[in-house]
Protein backbone atom coordinates (compact mmCIF):
# COMPACT_ATOMS: atom_id res chain seq x y z
CA UNK A 1 0.00 0.00 0.00
CA UNK A 2 1.39 3.31 -1.05
CA UNK A 3 1.12 6.35 1.25
CA UNK A 4 -0.01 9.65 -0.16
CA UNK A 5 2.16 12.70 -0.09
CA UNK A 6 1.44 15.38 2.56
CA UNK A 7 0.30 17.81 -0.17
CA UNK A 8 -2.38 15.48 -1.53
CA UNK A 9 -3.57 14.65 2.01
CA UNK A 10 -3.80 18.39 2.77
CA UNK A 11 -5.87 18.93 -0.40
CA UNK A 12 -8.29 16.16 0.54
CA UNK A 13 -8.81 17.54 4.07
CA UNK A 14 -9.15 21.11 2.76
CA UNK A 15 -11.77 20.12 0.16
CA UNK A 16 -13.69 18.19 2.85
CA UNK A 17 -13.84 21.23 5.15
CA UNK A 18 -14.75 23.57 2.30
CA UNK A 19 -17.62 21.28 1.29
CA UNK A 20 -19.00 21.20 4.82
CA UNK A 21 -18.62 24.97 5.25
CA UNK A 22 -20.28 25.87 1.94
CA UNK A 23 -23.10 23.38 2.47
CA UNK A 24 -23.93 24.80 5.89
CA UNK A 25 -23.79 28.35 4.51
CA UNK A 26 -26.69 27.54 2.14
CA UNK A 27 -28.72 25.29 4.44
CA UNK A 28 -30.91 27.96 6.05
CA UNK A 29 -34.61 27.25 5.98
CA UNK A 30 -37.68 29.39 6.57
CA UNK A 31 -40.78 27.45 7.54
CA UNK A 32 -44.11 28.88 8.43
CA UNK A 33 -47.84 28.65 8.77
CA UNK A 34 -50.46 31.00 7.32
CA UNK A 35 -53.90 31.12 8.91
CA UNK A 36 -57.11 33.14 8.97
CA UNK A 37 -56.95 35.74 11.75
CA UNK A 38 -60.58 35.18 12.84
CA UNK A 39 -61.03 31.42 12.55
CA UNK A 40 -57.45 30.18 12.75
CA UNK A 41 -58.02 27.90 9.76
CA UNK A 42 -55.09 27.26 7.38
CA UNK A 43 -54.90 29.54 4.33
CA UNK A 44 -54.51 27.06 1.49
CA UNK A 45 -53.21 28.62 -1.74
CA UNK A 46 -51.78 31.82 -0.26
CA UNK A 47 -48.60 33.19 -1.86
CA UNK A 48 -45.48 33.87 0.22
CA UNK A 49 -42.83 36.24 -1.14
CA UNK A 50 -39.33 37.04 0.11
CA UNK A 51 -39.14 40.71 -0.86
CA UNK A 52 -36.26 41.85 -3.11
CA UNK A 53 -35.38 38.26 -4.07
CA UNK A 54 -36.63 35.72 -6.60
CA UNK A 55 -37.96 33.40 -3.87
CA UNK A 56 -41.73 32.80 -3.95
CA UNK A 57 -43.79 29.83 -2.81
CA UNK A 58 -47.39 28.74 -2.38
CA UNK A 59 -48.96 27.52 0.86
CA UNK A 60 -49.92 23.83 0.93
CA UNK A 61 -53.22 22.23 1.98
CA UNK A 62 -52.19 22.23 5.64
CA UNK A 63 -51.40 25.97 5.60
CA UNK A 64 -47.61 25.56 5.75
CA UNK A 65 -44.80 26.75 3.50
CA UNK A 66 -41.04 26.16 3.27
CA UNK A 67 -38.15 28.08 1.72
CA UNK A 68 -34.98 25.97 1.57
CA UNK A 69 -31.35 26.75 0.78
CA UNK A 70 -31.63 30.46 1.52
CA UNK A 71 -28.36 32.35 1.98
CA UNK A 72 -27.85 34.01 5.39
CA UNK A 73 -29.15 37.54 5.76
CA UNK A 74 -32.16 39.67 6.64
CA UNK A 75 -35.33 39.22 4.60
CA UNK A 76 -38.80 40.72 4.50
CA UNK A 77 -41.58 38.12 4.22
CA UNK A 78 -44.96 39.04 2.67
CA UNK A 79 -48.09 36.85 2.49
CA UNK A 80 -50.99 37.47 0.07
CA UNK A 81 -54.23 35.71 -0.72
CA UNK A 82 -57.36 36.55 -2.71
CA UNK A 83 -60.06 38.00 -0.49
CA UNK A 84 -57.59 38.88 2.27
CA UNK A 85 -55.49 41.91 3.09
CA UNK A 86 -51.77 41.57 2.46
CA UNK A 87 -49.86 40.72 5.62
CA UNK A 88 -47.57 43.21 7.27
CA UNK A 89 -44.00 42.63 6.17
CA UNK A 90 -42.33 40.29 8.62
CA UNK A 91 -38.57 40.64 9.09
CA UNK A 92 -36.66 37.34 9.19
CA UNK A 93 -32.98 37.27 10.19
CA UNK A 94 -31.29 34.06 9.04
CA UNK A 95 -28.03 33.01 10.63
CA UNK A 96 -25.80 30.34 9.14
CA UNK A 97 -27.15 26.82 9.48
CA UNK A 98 -30.41 27.73 11.23
CA UNK A 99 -34.12 27.38 10.60
CA UNK A 100 -36.69 30.10 11.29
CA UNK A 101 -40.33 29.33 11.97
CA UNK A 102 -42.89 32.06 11.25
CA UNK A 103 -46.66 32.26 11.80
CA UNK A 104 -48.66 34.84 9.84
CA UNK A 105 -52.35 35.67 10.30
CA UNK A 106 -54.27 37.21 7.39
CA UNK A 107 -57.35 39.38 7.93
CA UNK A 108 -60.24 39.09 5.50
CA UNK A 109 -60.90 42.00 3.19
CA UNK A 110 -64.52 43.05 2.87
CA UNK A 111 -65.26 44.88 -0.38
CA UNK A 112 -68.52 46.42 -1.46
CA UNK A 113 -69.07 46.13 -5.17
CA UNK A 114 -71.24 48.47 -7.17
CA UNK A 115 -74.66 47.32 -8.28
CA UNK A 116 -74.85 45.75 -11.73
CA UNK A 117 -78.10 45.83 -13.68
CA UNK A 118 -78.73 43.50 -16.61
CA UNK A 119 -81.52 44.39 -19.04
CA UNK A 120 -82.91 42.92 -22.23
CA UNK A 121 -85.28 44.09 -24.90
CA UNK A 122 -88.87 42.86 -24.68
CA UNK A 123 -89.61 42.81 -28.41
CA UNK A 124 -88.43 39.21 -28.73
CA UNK A 125 -86.41 39.76 -31.90
CA UNK A 126 -83.24 38.30 -30.48
CA UNK A 127 -84.79 35.08 -29.22
CA UNK A 128 -87.01 34.61 -32.27
CA UNK A 129 -84.11 35.17 -34.65
CA UNK A 130 -82.01 32.58 -32.82
CA UNK A 131 -84.81 30.00 -33.03
CA UNK A 132 -85.24 30.63 -36.79
CA UNK A 133 -81.53 30.22 -37.33
CA UNK A 134 -81.54 26.90 -35.48
CA UNK A 135 -84.13 25.49 -37.88
CA UNK A 136 -82.73 26.99 -41.10
CA UNK A 137 -80.96 24.70 -43.59
CA UNK A 138 -77.19 24.55 -43.23
CA UNK A 139 -76.55 26.05 -46.68
CA UNK A 140 -78.63 29.08 -45.71
CA UNK A 141 -76.82 29.58 -42.41
CA UNK A 142 -73.47 29.56 -44.19
CA UNK A 143 -74.44 31.82 -47.12
CA UNK A 144 -75.60 34.92 -45.27
CA UNK A 145 -76.21 36.14 -41.76
CA UNK A 146 -79.87 36.17 -40.76
CA UNK A 147 -81.67 39.49 -41.09
CA UNK A 148 -85.42 40.11 -41.34
CA UNK A 149 -85.14 40.93 -45.05
CA UNK A 150 -83.36 37.77 -46.21
CA UNK A 151 -84.81 35.15 -43.90
CA UNK A 152 -87.83 33.07 -44.91
CA UNK A 153 -90.95 33.83 -42.89
CA UNK A 154 -92.28 30.28 -42.73
CA UNK A 155 -90.40 27.22 -41.65
CA UNK A 156 -91.47 23.64 -41.92
CA UNK A 157 -92.14 22.01 -38.58
CA UNK A 158 -90.67 18.56 -38.08
CA UNK A 159 -92.98 15.57 -38.38
CA UNK A 160 -93.97 13.96 -35.09
CA UNK A 161 -91.89 10.95 -34.06
CA UNK A 162 -94.90 8.67 -33.35
CA UNK A 163 -95.79 8.54 -37.06
CA UNK A 164 -99.08 10.40 -36.86
CA UNK A 165 -99.58 13.32 -39.22
CA UNK A 166 -100.33 16.71 -37.78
Amino acid sequence: MQLRSPKSLFRIILSFFLTITLTSAWSQTIRGRIRDSKTGEPMTGATIILKNTHYTTTVGFDGTFTFRHIPPGKYMLLATNIGYQNSKETEVDLSSGYEKIVTIDLASSASMLEEVQVTTSTDGKTDRGARRLEHAPIWYRMSCPPTPSNYPRTLRSPTPSNGSAA
